[in-house]
């Protein structure tokens, strides 16, 4: 079994709401150990986004609390700051009514053209949220996350496969993991439902990604 989420970060988020900023490192999170955590206040749910009568896109939607919202973006940060040794952290979402069964971070990789680097530090004060956090922003595709709508073994192969893909496999660099994390810890200030759509409507997500929508609840 692993860590709940909200048991997890519950010192991280008691210091944002005090200071109304935060300053994170890997010393941060050098307690956090569990590779799998237990998400029970987070339902997910799959869907479609049509553009039109002929093209249309994955969409998932998360509901949750600004709480639980905020503990999953600690999170993000937790995998980005890891050591080697973690190159995946699992979070189980448990909740009756959930149709998504595990999100799974994979730890970012910091490698341009050879070179190999390892984030720092990390300075957040909440924003003030519109619904398409990134619309105004001129972020190259790669420098956003992905979200990849699979099944446990991670093996599409037919249609009944892909009916019973229950498992989100967020990837992308620590550009996009930031700005995911960025998104999770401000939620609720400002718009209470997110959208990151796919280049077809205001991208927010990476190349060839399902879309995601965090709805506050």
């Amino acid at each position: 079994m692993g860590d709940d989420l909200l048991n997890a970060f519950a010192s991280l988020r008691a210091q944002l709401l005090a200071d109304a900023e935060i300053t994170v490192s890997a010393s941060t999170f050098s307690g956090f150990a569990s590779k799998t955590v237990l998400a029970p206040g987070v339902a997910g749910f799959k869907g479609l986004h049509f553009y039109g009568a002929s093209y249309h896109v994955d969409q998932i939607v998360f509901e949750s609390s600004r709480e639980v919202f905020q503990s999953l973006g600690f999170l993000v940060l937790a995998s980005m700051f890891a050591p080697a040794s973690f190159a995946e952290i699992s979070v189980e979402l448990t909740s009756p009514a959930t149709e998504i069964r595990a999100m799974v971070f994979e730890r970012p990789a910091g490698v341009y053209q050879g070179l190999t680097t390892s984030p720092f530090e990390f300075d957040f004060a909440p924003e003030n949220l519109t619904r398409h956090p990134f619309m105004h922003e001129h972020v190259s595709e790669d420098d956003l996350p992905s979200f990849e709508l699979t099944n446990r073994s991670d093996t599409i192969l037919s249609e009944i496969d892909r009916a019973g893909r229950d498992v989100v496999r967020v990837v992308g660099n620590e550009r996009g993991f930031v700005r995911l994390a960025g998104v999770l810890l401000s939620i609720g200030n400002g718009a209470r439902e997110i959208d990151l759509e796919s280049d077809a409507g205001v991208r927010g997500v990476g190349l060839a990604s399902a879309e995601v929508r965090f709805a506050l609840t």
